[in-house]
């Protein structure tokens, strides 16, 4: 696939202008706007090309990930210069900005520069108790019986909880069934329980 990547001439200035106020450093910074560029990006080349740069600016030279030749401002990684809660939401940060670059449809990818976007700027790294932060994107595992359905929503529920599936084609879901026990992935945001996996119980193959 083609890649454009996008100018640097904007600067380190301005990136850390618009970016919101929680990053807690430089190179944090400089990646959330670079995941709010790629989210609100109106081409998949260019939420590419946003992410990759936000990723060269999590994870810093010297890391396997790192792309030199994609660009980027960093001259370090956000997540080691970072520690306590901050790096943590940075590393998650780092792996949802992998998944955003290999997802080839562009509604999937800019959901997950969002996510990205939000893991790196919603901890306050001054407040380890921050309940409105990481706390609520931390994911948590529980398990149940399928009880309805709905493909072109994407939502499935379980008992009286309905979970929302983060996946733009809805291939986690396929092959699931109504009375289907499985174990759920997920994270809270916005309040609605988001699911980022599924398996089946009974040693059937994950989804």
């Amino acid at each position: 696939m083609n890649k454009s990547f996008a100018s640097l001439a904007a600067g380190v200035t301005i990136a850390l202008a618009a970016a919101p106020a929680f990053a807690a450093n430089e190179a944090a910074a400089i990646a959330a706007k670079y995941a709010q560029d790629a989210a609100a990006a109106t081409t998949i080349e260019a939420v590419h090309s946003n992410m990759r740069m936000a990723l060269n600016c999590l994870v810093g030279p010297g890391d396997e990930a790192y792309v030199a030749a994609a660009g980027g401002t960093c001259a370090d990684g956000a997540i080691t210069t970072a520690d306590g809660m901050a790096a943590i939401s940075y590393r998650l940060a780092a792996q949802i900005a992998k998944t955003a670059i290999a997802l080839d449809t562009l509604g999937g990818a800019q959901f997950a520069a969002r996510t990205a976007e939000r893991l790196i700027t919603t901890t306050d790294p001054n407040d380890v108790d921050d309940r409105n932060g990481l706390a609520t994107l931390m994911p948590a595992t529980t398990s149940g019986t399928v009880r309805t359905l709905d493909i072109a929503n994407s939502t499935m529920t379980l008992g009286n909880d309905t979970y929302y599936i983060r996946t733009p084609s809805n291939d986690i879901i396929t092959g699931l069934t109504a009375g289907q026990r499985v174990e759920v992935t997920y994270v809270m945001e916005d309040g609605r329980r988001v699911a980022t996996a599924i398996r089946k119980i009974e040693g059937t193959p994950a989804l």
